[in-house]
Order: structure tokens, then sequence, then C-alpha cells
């Protein structure tokens, strides 16, 4: 909505309270509807000033173009929107727990948005740590959250590619609602440029105080020597202070699928 027109919605509201106050038989005309919501979207004022709304159509647009703005950016597995809360198949108690909390964590999600409380998932390779995090991207795509995802390798590789790219994504980690950063960790870094790229990713979103979902196969005092940049460790305590850890210690769902498999070949035989 253009100041302009909140200036005159604030306008209208001043101008209706007045109304009420002198003649309540006097009120505004409606010039034109939205064909398909029937919300007022023209009015014309006492003085004869016409005031434009944005309907609940219009509104819903708005979502759904910065929706696809961000999905298009978005570098990811193509089966990653399969990944939801329901498909989970979770063979513990520490796994239960902790999807309990996270369905908690995005069901209150414009109350971390406020709060600017990101998550850290850590642990061995195919212990779901993806899984789970697209889970939430999807579920949050879903309620109309601006979300954008990406494998930090991908990233890196797209502005070796083309150095033009990256003010055009540091723009979008700046607006959208969550950012998730995939296997942190996975790409071998130069000082002179691999670090500087993670530096300034990270740094952004951190001074954008909006929250951040990172994974990584690497334990933090790993992730400490990876990611040590001019001799400091600022991208680490950068990615400490806006996030909580989660330890993925159980084993990978991966062997889980494979054992399961050959076990009911043996009772087949």
């Amino acid at each position: 909505m253009s100041i302009k027109t909140m200036r005159k919605l604030v306008y209208t509201e001043e101008f209706h309270n007045s109304i009420g106050q002198r003649e309540e038989d006097k009120k505004a005309c409606i010039i034109a509807t939205c064909s398909q919501c029937g919300e007022t979207v023209i009015e014309r004022l006492e003085d004869g000033q016409e005031v434009a709304y944005e309907c609940s159509c219009e509104k819903q647009a708005k979502i759904q173009r910065r929706l696809e703005k961000f999905k298009e950016l978005s570098i990811t597995d193509r089966n990653s929107r399969e990944d939801q809360f329901k498909n989970a198949t979770l063979q513990d108690d520490k796994e239960r727990e902790l999807y309990k909390k996270i369905k908690n964590y995005v069901t209150n999600y414009d109350k971390i948005l406020k709060i600017n409380d990101g998550l850290l998932f850590v642990g061995n390779c195919g212990t779901g740590k993806t899984f789970l995090a697209n889970c939430i991207c999807n579920y949050l795509i879903e309620h109309n959250y601006a979300v954008l995802s990406f494998n930090l390798g991908g990233y890196l590789r797209i502005l070796r590619e083309d150095f033009n790219q990256e003010s055009i994504f540091l723009e979008a980690v700046k607006e959208v609602d969550l950012l998730f950063i995939d296997d942190l960790g996975s790409e071998k870094l130069s000082e002179e440029w691999g670090k500087e790229k993670i530096f300034s990713l990270i740094d952004t979103r951190y001074r954008a105080g909006k929250p951040i979902i990172i994974t990584s196969n690497l334990d933090l005092k790993e992730m400490k020597d990876f990611l040590q940049y001019k001799n400091t460790n600022k991208i680490l305590d950068r990615i400490c202070e806006m996030t909580k850890e989660f330890k993925f210690t159980w084993q990978s769902k991966r062997k889980r699928k494979s054992k399961a498999f050959w076990e009911m070949e043996e009772e087949i035989a």
C-alpha cells in the first residue's frame, strides 16, 4: 500500500469519526466493489475525494507474486517440495520430541519472526536434517510466508559463474521471512573468496534481524575451524547468536531403509 493511500485511509478514518459526531445519516459513497470478493475498492467521500482500497483478492495476489519471486531464486532439490511433516518416519523418542518442538515452532511463526529465533541442525549424513528443514519451509510457504532456500555449494557456484547475481540474492536474503541454508561445510573454501561470500551472506541476514535455518554435517568445533575468517570467529559467532542448535544423533535414515529392505528379503526367502 502506498504512502499516499495510507494517508487517505487515515483521513478516511478521521473523516468518518467526524461524520458520526456531526450527522450520522451522512455516509461515504461506494463507487466500486471487487467482482470476486465484493469488498469496496473505491469510495467517494463527501468532499468529492475518492479513496482506493486493497480488497482481499488483491492482497492475496500480492502475497502470491512475492512467493513466486523467491521460489524462482531458491536452489533446492527437485523433490524437496514433497518433504512434509506428515511423511516423516520417526524411529525413537528423541526424534519424536524434536518434531514436536519444530511443529510448535512453525505454528507460532509470527512470534518467531518478532524474536528472530533461528535453528541450527547438526549431525551426520542421512539423519534427516535437510528433510526436517524442508518440512518447515514447505509448511511456511503453504501459509503464505516468503521463503528462500538453497544449498550453499549451489549458491557459491552461481556466484562464480555470475558475480552480479550476489546483489540479487542478498536483497532477497534481507526480505524473506525465512532463509534456509543447506549443507554448510560441504564446500572447500578459500580465505579470500569463499569465506568472504559466506560472511556477507550470514551478515546480511544477521543485520536484517530475521530467522535463519542452517544444516551442517559439522559439529560446532569443526564449524569453528571451517568458518574462521581473517583470524576471527565472526561468522560462527553470528550463526550462534541467531540460532538454537539441535543435534541429530540418531542412526542414518538411509542406512535404516537399506537394512529394512534386506531384512524383508530374508523374510521372503
